[in-house]
């Protein structure tokens, strides 16, 4: 007499772990796919952002490009490409970025300050001075305005 049981639990084993395999995979708390993009998004900014800062820049920035290209409309990416591209002195690439930013976030005081740094370091007084002047107009910090008025009046004499 042969013994059917091990060979029955050894095939329902199996026809579990196809199943299971075959299963469609979903996370049990999902949240919408927008928000979870974002956040990925970002999260892979911040990864790049450490790698620029970290011991591995060029991996970094070649990911951070093509984060920002992937996601044109992120302007956190589109700002940190402006700040590396001040620091390497490509002072046109970062206006391009600069612009985009305030493009898409037109409060972001801090994208005008650099704009206004960046067309500064190309010699375009016009604008400097009207990223300036917005970044005065929108800033709250009475110390940083001050430096910037100060850039603006240095330019006048």
């Amino acid at each position: 007499m042969r013994k059917t049981g091990p060979i029955i639990l050894i095939s329902v084993g199996v026809v579990l772990t196809v199943l299971l395999y075959l299963a469609p995979r979903t996370a049990l708390n999902e949240t919408t796919p927008e928000v979870t993009q974002t956040s990925s998004v970002d999260e892979l900014i911040d990864e790049a952002i450490e790698k620029v800062r970290g011991d591995a820049p060029m991996e970094g920035i070649m990911s951070l490009r093509q984060i920002a290209e992937e996601h044109p409309n992120n302007p956190k990416a589109q700002f940190y490409l402006g700040l590396f591209s001040i620091q390497s002195g490509q002072y046109e690439k970062a206006v391009e970025r600069f612009r985009k930013v305030v493009e898409l976030d037109p409060n972001n005081v801090d994208a005008y300050r650099f704009l206004g740094d960046s067309h500064r370091s190309l010699g375009d007084t016009l604008e400097t001075r009207a990223a300036y002047g917005a970044y005065l107009e929108l800033s709250t910090d009475e110390e940083a305005k001050a430096e910037v008025q100060a850039l603006l009046d240095q330019w006048s004499n």
